[in-house]
């Protein structure tokens, strides 16, 4: 099961050292807490992958039930000529 992803910018050391202090510079304009800002978004981001993950099994589990029921059919049919040609 391959967990796709969309592709992210990589970000420089130099760029992630700016987006660190850019971040925590607004934050606290904003009178909150940035510790408390990058939780709320690690926790959404972690429940996002989490979703992802699962709608992924979902969708194999329906595509191996649906191939399952192919074959149970066509093995019902092969046994239905069979008796026929008895």
């Amino acid at each position: 099961m391959a967990v796709t992803s969309f592709k992210r910018k990589k970000y420089k050391a130099t760029e992630i050292t700016e987006l660190s202090r850019r971040f925590k510079e607004v934050a606290e304009v904003f009178d909150e807490d940035p510790k408390q800002v990058m939780a709320h978004y690690q926790a959404r981001y972690i429940a996002e992958k989490q979703k992802q993950v699962f709608d992924e099994m979902i969708a194999e589990k329906r595509k191996k039930l649906a191939e399952r029921q192919q074959r149970e059919q066509q093995a019902s049919h092969s046994d239905n000529g069979s008796e026929l040609a008895q």
